[in-house]
């Protein structure tokens, strides 16, 4: 009985951009100040607009309290014990899958994926707001049109256009920009291949 060789097709996705991303993202704003997240305006030392954005996939976490250990036990079960602030999460940027399409081109098949890169700050000043989101986005952009060819093994390429979006609430602290952009790779082989199949001759 012959012996079948078989290799597993390691499989090229989203999650793996995504991951490489991250990292990316991660080294090309930790030089980036902004505002960190606070309940009120009062009060902010220079350390708290000194905030590196954390990198989030996917989603930004789910919102914790602060620790409450510095309460006194007597008033953590009372009525009018103080409401801890949240743990901050702002300055953030989330990277995320949007959406995407495959096509076939003369015969080569391609999916294309939207990438979205959420930069949220909160900042109490209406100018720095403004230029801290177009600074950040600026940023991205840049180093994103500076990634050679691919990443994940030269699997993905970017494509020229992206397009960005502003939202933000003026009684609100609390901003951010949405920079939209399109990766393009061959469509994925999934499985198994059989190498008894093919014909090294």
């Amino acid at each position: 009985m012959s012996e079948v060789k078989r290799i597993v097709v390691v499989e090229i996705n989203e999650v793996k951009l995504i991951d490489e991303l991250a990292k990316m993202v991660t080294k090309w704003v930790h030089n980036v100040r902004f505002t960190i997240e606070k309940n009120d305006d009062r009060n902010l030392t220079d350390e708290d607009k000194s905030a590196t954005p954390q990198v989030f996939k996917y989603y930004l976490p789910k919102r914790e309290e602060a620790s409450d250990i510095n309460i006194p036990a007597a008033l953590r079960n009372a009525n009018d014990m103080p409401t801890p602030d949240v743990v901050p999460v702002f300055p953030a940027i989330v990277i995320r899958p949007s959406d995407g399409l495959t096509g076939n081109n003369d015969g080569f098949e391609y999916e294309e994926i939207s990438i979205d890169f959420c930069l949220f700050v909160n900042e109490y000043n209406d100018q720095d707001r403004y230029n801290f989101l177009l600074m950040g986005k600026k940023i991205i952009m840049q180093n994103l049109r500076s990634i050679p060819f691919g990443i994940v093994g030269m699997a993905y390429k970017l494509q020229p256009d992206m397009t960005w979006k502003l939202f933000d609430n003026e009684q609100d602290p609390k901003a951010g920009v949405i920079v939209t952009t399109t990766w393009r790779c061959a469509a994925t082989q999934f499985g198994l291949a059989d190498l008894s199949k093919i014909d090294f001759g």
